[in-house]
């Protein structure tokens, strides 16, 4: 009986279910090889058992239509039942809902752009960025949910302005600085001036002063050691990405934000890959190349909306 071609000579489960999805979904799969297909499943439980992670993860994604590419119209039309769905179907479709609901500011895939605020400040929003903004007499708050933003604030004294990203608030001391939501944490980089970092819920409530050019960074636990910011924070303003040691799963999350349709890691361990860099964002496929050039993985692109990496 025929089987589908298979990247190894000793292929793993793994390698077989892939290969099997990726005939199986290609639409020229025979009968008898649908036949053979059930041969194998039966053959293992580790053959079943691998072929339905990659159908959950396949399903996972086709199911959910990109809440970022969903017009307003349709947001609005669908209402309540879009809440619904969103409760069901996870994080990343409940954030685009509410970013249409709540009249936030977003970029799509791959789109960079420039806003000014209410009080003249500037936001300048990397792709695939979601933000909000509560101004009032007293305060100014940006609360940063997804992506990469660099401010220009306004002088207003009687004000302050602070960008809260997840459980830390950056507050201005100046006039330039950038967030970034990182995979694994949230980057701040003080460009003039200066600027307060606090990370709240920790035991002592961390706090830092940044000077312009220092960066800093903060996961739900613990503020990091300042150190110079570098070009890595700014580089995307001039079309390019710099990763320097990055984890390959927090240079995924970044490629994803440039790219239409998903790039996902399956196996274990390859997210802590290390990745250095300078790549073009609007060549997002370079970026895989280099990865595929340098890392121990094998990519698979099962349409061209979805890529899977995995061990070589």
């Amino acid at each position: 009986m025929p089987k589908p071609s298979v990247p190894h000579s000793s292929p793993t489960a793994r390698d077989q279910a892939l290969a099997w999805f990726v005939r199986l979904n290609s639409g020229d799969a025979t009968a008898e090889e649908r036949v053979a297909f059930r041969h194998w499943q039966a053959a293992d439980p580790s053959h079943q058992a691998e072929f339905e992670k990659l159908a959950a993860m396949w399903g996972r994604l086709e199911a959910v239509e990109d809440p970022r590419r969903v017009s307003r119209r349709r947001a609005l039309k669908t209402g309540a039942s879009a809440i619904g769905a969103a409760a069901i179907l996870g994080a990343g479709y409940r954030a685009g809902v509410w970013d249409w609901l709540t009249g936030g500011i977003t970029t799509d895939i791959g789109e960079i752009r420039t806003v000014t605020l209410a009080d003249s400040s500037q936001a300048e929003l990397d792709a695939d960025t979601a933000l909000s903004v509560n101004f009032s007499d007293g305060e100014r708050r940006i609360a940063l949910q997804r992506g990469r933003a660099l401010f220009k604030v306004a002088a207003d004294p009687g004000r302050p302005f602070s960008v809260i990203a997840r459980n830390g608030v950056t507050t201005a001391l100046g006039t330039q600085f950038v967030v970034h939501c990182a995979n694994d944490g949230v980057v701040v980089t003080a460009l003039e001036h200066a600027v307060t970092v606090r990370l709240d819920g920790s035991a002592d409530d961390a706090q830092a002063t940044l000077g312009a050019g220092m960066q800093i960074a903060y996961d739900s636990k613990s503020l990091g050691s300042m150190k110079p910011a570098g070009q890595t924070e700014v580089a995307w303003r001039s079309g390019k990405l710099i990763f320097e040691d990055e984890s390959l799963i927090s240079v995924i999350s970044d490629l994803n934000r440039y790219r239409a349709g998903r790039i996902v890691l399956f196996g274990d361990g390859l997210g802590a890959l290390r990745v250095s860099g300078i790549f073009n964002v609007r060549d997002p496929g370079g970026v895989l190349d280099a990865i595929a050039l340098t890392l121990p993985v094998t990519m698979t692109s099962i349409t061209p909306y979805l890529v899977v990496i995995r061990p070589a």
